[in-house]
């Protein structure tokens, strides 16, 4: 998480999905996410990181259950 701009918050993650036993990579991910910030005040910026985190989880999900679908 970086907010080098005081109107922004970006995220750059590199992620991957592991099989159930964690030994195999099944799928390597990137996400480039940023979110707005209301003001320059810390407030702020917890609020627009915790958005990011949320949008983040929501890819991982969708990543998940793509890749699940896809091995039935």
């Amino acid at each position: 998480l970086d907010s080098a701009d005081s109107n922004q918050v970006d995220l750059i993650a590199l992620w991957q999905i592991l099989n159930m036993e964690g030994r195999s990579v099944l799928s390597i991910h990137r996400s480039e996410i940023s979110e707005p910030m209301t003001d320059p005040g810390i407030d702020a910026l917890v609020a627009a990181q915790s958005r990011i985190v949320g949008r983040m989880s929501v890819e991982i999900a969708a990543a998940i259950r793509g890749h699940h679908v896809s091995k039935q």
